[in-house]
């Protein structure tokens, strides 16, 4: 009853505030880390997660480290201010836990501290994430469902899913479940969306839609993704309004959204709200350890400057881009490679090929900074 379960977390959030705060006046920051352990999903789906962070931080100036609770709290930090987008925080967190990995007896305790500097480099390295991920999962079963809903979120960063079959399995050897249930669903529909199987998506997420609250957004996202790729752009444009008004009620703003939106706007001719939108989303992406994020952003605002009859700015993006897929080993998705190889092709023979290769060697050396601000001016 994980609906249920929260709206109880909810009626009662005051009364365990007020009893973190005894604890630690009684100097029994041990009890509250164990507790806090078990109220971490409440915290993260409420997007409490700087209250949380700080908690954490607390109990941890209260506990040994090096002991299993300080341990798994410490994990437990670096997710929190992943998801706080604390980053300065994150990068402190980051180095206790890779220093702390060894210190780890228990394999759950280890699989914990895994998964959670995973967490922080989805961005940063995805491949490394991931291996890091699948060792987790090896290493204690109690992870599975954190790690596989992270390999399945890389999928959307890397445009690639392989071991799609293999995270199922991993499911199936747990107890059946609403959570469990959800990301083996949403699994499948990534696989099918770094495919380009956008009928099987449709299907599918019509099929779960409205029977898990906290999925819906994922699947609208799916949905509006396929019918894009399908050239179904008012019925994808519906989709993504939808999504909007989900998102605004629940005080999401996500980058995949807009990416998305951007993407189906390229489509519809909508080249300068696609650049607007793009624009946004990069200005958020200035942490040299976001690369990886910005590629599919500098590969569409590529797009949008050559349908905006800017040739040269779109292939210093072009170029940007391809630096970071050929760095990370990681390509766009299937909805977004289309229009992205027809304007570098239609650059290409517009520009011939060698200027291009000179405007794309000197944006693969271009700071963010630089880009960020040209497509602002553009």
């Amino acid at each position: 009853d994980h609906i249920g379960a929260m709206q109880a977390g909810d009626r009662d959030l005051d009364n365990l505030r007020a009893a973190m705060a005894c604890a630690f006046e009684q100097g029994e920051a041990q009890w509250w880390l164990s507790v806090a352990r078990h109220l971490r999903r409440y915290f993260y789906a409420r997007q409490l997660n700087r209250e949380f962070l700080r908690w954490l931080q607390a109990g941890l100036e209260q506990i040994d480290p090096k002991s299993e609770a300080g341990l798994l709290a410490i994990a437990s930090a670096l997710v929190a201010a992943v998801n706080s987008e604390d980053f300065e925080v994150a990068d402190r967190v980051a180095e206790r836990v890779v220093n702390s990995i060894d210190l780890a007896r228990s394999p759950a305790v280890r699989a914990a501290l895994l998964s959670s500097y995973a967490a922080y480099l989805i961005d940063i390295d995805p491949r490394a994430a991931d291996e890091l991920l699948a060792t987790a999962t090896v290493l204690d079963t109690t992870t599975v469902i954190g790690c596989v809903h992270n390999r399945q979120w890389m999928a959307w960063v890397t445009g690639d899913l392989p071991h799609a079959d293999t995270m199922i399995a991993d499911l199936d050897d747990l107890p059946d479940g609403p959570l469990v249930r959800r990301i083996r669903v949403l699994v499948e529909i990534q696989a099918a969306a770094c495919a380009g199987r956008w009928d099987e998506v449709i299907d599918s997420s019509l099929e779960h839609y409205g029977l898990d609250e906290e999925m819906s957004s994922d699947l609208l996202l799916f949905r509006a993704e396929a019918l894009g790729a399908l050239g179904r752009i008012d019925d994808a444009i519906v989709t993504l309004d939808l999504l909007d008004e989900f998102e605004r009620r629940e005080g999401l703003a996500r980058t995949g959204s807009r990416i998305i939106r951007a993407t189906i706007e390229l489509r519809r001719g909508g080249a300068s709200t696609a650049r607007s939108l793009l624009a946004k989303s990069a200005a958020s992406f200035s942490r040299e350890s976001e690369r990886v994020r910005r590629m599919p952003i500098a590969s569409l605002a590529g797009v949008a400057a050559h349908q905006l009859g800017d040739d040269g700015t779109a292939v210093l993006l072009f170029g940007y881009a391809r630096t970071i897929c050929d760095e990370f080993d990681i390509n766009l998705r299937m909805s977004e490679r289309p229009l992205v190889e027809d304007a570098s092709q239609q650059c290409r023979a517009t520009l011939g090929p060698d200027r291009f290769d000179e405007l794309a060697d000197l944006g693969s050396s271009s700071t963010w900074a630089n880009l960020v601000e040209l497509l602002h001016a553009t």
